[in-house]
């Protein structure tokens, strides 16, 4: 009752109104200040599986509050429970099944107070998850993508050969058109854009009953069924990334300066300054829907088998532009920089377990026979995740730069003035055994699926 009370949608909804916890992106659970890494999820006594490989905790807004009955917080370790639960366990609790027949429909409607009535929230091209969020997985890599990494193992350089070796032959012209087509198919645009914000949504309905058969035999029925969509948008935001090192890493000499850290910072005066600065406009707009069933045949008032199962499915678009500058480059100059992140994901949650509870006599210290079944399995796709980070220098002059000549027996640029000298921007990870420090390129786009 008090999680209906709250109007909370999801499970971290209902969290974030608990002493001593923290909910990050509205997905995972903190306990007293003690990271979500080391948080587990248990639903009915059944340990959650998590899909996610740097987290244990499973991202609980994909459970539905209205489907369950009571949430439980652990912030203590106990012998009885997990020992990799270090910073606390999440019990859920679903529906029990009722002793008479319900009937409960839930229909709500909302908004966000950052986006307002007819607002606009960010957003990116063709981002239409569908009412089920499955033209998310048509976004899939395609076997004919994939099947381009065995045919041209050497990459562009195999495909540019095959051409070149061709003689300009029918058949090299059709597979240079089936290429193109492949790559075609990928969404071109790399940027976010604004777009109309529909109205929150939220409908539930559950049904449940009890019916006597063979006498002094019971049989428990309970279903449910969740479905909600909500809008969430930041503008204007401000970020501030604030580092020890100055400089500007692109791929670009002419716009370049050599990351270092300055003269004044030393290990007995650590000093952090501002490294860049950001307005951050960020939407998200994230789809679930979630079933349960569960079934309880009871014997008589000692013996009792149960089942239940839970379903939950969702869909998550995220569009973050992140619009700044460098502090401190040590170029004649500033240098703006811009980042657009595109993502969208799809995932799904299925639980399933038998129970059972079994006494062998009508007394006080009779044995107890109990057990559990359960399987729990949890899915991650994120079909095409698209990254760029953009650099805008202007030298206080202007500068200068080669533009490439385009046609035959040309190799050197052309000398071009401009006002603004852009890059593509990167940076450096730790390698492996003799490779060191390597500079790494974050642009591009991601497939993963977990």
């Amino acid at each position: 009752q008090l999680i209906e009370r709250t109007g909370s949608i999801t499970t971290t909804q209902a969290l974030q109104r608990v002493s001593g916890v923290t909910v990050t992106d509205d997905k995972y659970v903190a306990i007293r200040g003690l990271g979500d890494r080391s948080v587990i999820g248990q639903l009915n006594g059944v340990r959650l599986a998590s899909s996610d490989p740097d987290r244990s905790t499973i991202p609980l807004d994909l459970v539905p509050a209205s489907l369950l009955d009571n949430i439980t917080i652990y912030k203590t370790v106990t012998p009885d429970k997990p020992a990799d639960a270090a910073a606390g366990i999440v019990e859920l609790k679903t529906k029990s099944v009722p002793e008479r027949e319900t009937f409960e429909i839930i229909a709500q409607t909302g908004l966000n107070s950052n986006v307002g009535i007819n607002g606009q929230y960010n957003s990116f091209w063709n981002s239409d998850m569908g009412a089920f969020g499955n033209k998310i997985n048509q976004k899939n890599l395609s076997n004919d993508f994939k099947n381009l990494a065995g045919q041209y193992p050497n990459g562009l350089g195999s495909i540019q050969q095959m051409i070149a070796n061709s003689n300009y032959s029918p058949t090299a012209y059709q597979e240079v058109k089936r290429i193109n087509d492949i790559m075609h198919s990928f969404d071109p645009v790399m940027t976010s854009q604004y777009r109309k914000a529909p109205l929150n949504q939220l409908y539930s309905a559950t049904y449940g009953n009890s019916f006597d058969v063979f006498k002094k035999h019971k049989i428990g029925l309970i279903l449910g069924g969740n479905y909600y969509r909500r809008i969430t948008d930041v503008n204007g935001g401000d970020l501030t990334q604030y580092s020890i090192y100055q400089g500007v890493v692109t791929g670009n000499p002419d716009v370049y300066s050599f990351r270092n850290i300055p003269n004044y910072i030393t290990p007995n005066s650590l000093f952090m300054g501002k490294y860049q600065t950001y307005k951050e406009n960020t939407g998200i707009e994230t789809l679930n829907y979630g079933t349960l069933a569960g079934l309880t045949y009871r014997f008589n008032s000692r013996n009792e088998i149960s089942m239940q199962y839970l379903g939950s499915w969702g869909g998550e678009n995220k569009a973050s532009n992140l619009s700044g500058r460098y502090e401190y480059t040590g170029l004649p100059g500033e240098v703006y920089t811009t980042t657009n992140s595109l993502k969208q994901t799809f995932r799904n949650l299925n639980t399933f377990n038998l129970q059972g509870e079994h006494k062998f006599f009508d007394k006080e210290l009779s044995p107890r026979l109990s057990y559990n079944v359960a399987s729990s399995r949890s899915k991650q796709n994120d079909p095409d995740f698209r990254f760029s980070s953009l650099a805008d220098y202007m030298p206080r002059n202007g500068g200068w730069y080669n533009r490439p000549v385009v046609g035959a027996g040309n190799s050197a640029g052309t000398p071009t003035y401009s006002k603004h000298l852009y890059a593509l921007t990167s940076g450096y990870v730790n390698g492996f055994g003799p490779f060191g420090i390597m500079q790494a390129e974050p642009n591009g786009r991601r497939w993963r699926n977990l």
